[in-house]
């Protein structure tokens, strides 16, 4: 059979599990924030951020679109969310590449996210 008649199924286990996961992350974050106030969120962001930037991310605009987080505290989450993904990107870099372009990878996140870093901290 040609692969274009292949059939398809409406639902891969895969990415469902995934999507799940990430909405996991950010009821996680929610809850830790509302239990240890912004170390809480923070930590949790951190630890969300090893696996993906992009759910910490949405959680945190979503706390901010609330009213529920203030601008600088946004900015820092945002950067705790980059910064902490930035390593995890680094060490996949290492693995898929070797050290030499693993360390190209991580000096150009580490020169990125310290401009990004000055940038909020010096506004």
């Amino acid at each position: 059979m040609p692969a274009w008649r292949e059939p398809h199924t409406v639902l891969r286990v895969r990415e469902a599990a995934l999507v799940a996961g990430l909405l996991l992350g950010g009821a996680v974050l929610v809850s830790l924030a509302r239990q240890h106030g912004m170390a809480g969120l923070m930590l949790g962001t951190a630890l969300a951020a090893v696996a993906d930037a992009h759910a910490p991310m949405a959680t945190l605009m979503s706390l901010f679109g609330a009213g529920q987080l203030s601008a600088t505290n946004l900015m820092v989450g945002l950067l705790v969310a980059l910064s902490v993904n930035g390593v995890t990107r680094s060490a996949a870099a290492v693995l898929a590449g070797g050290w030499r372009f693993g360390l190209v990878v991580a000096l150009v996140l580490a020169l990125n996210m310290a401009v990004a870093w000055a940038f909020v901290l010096m506004g």
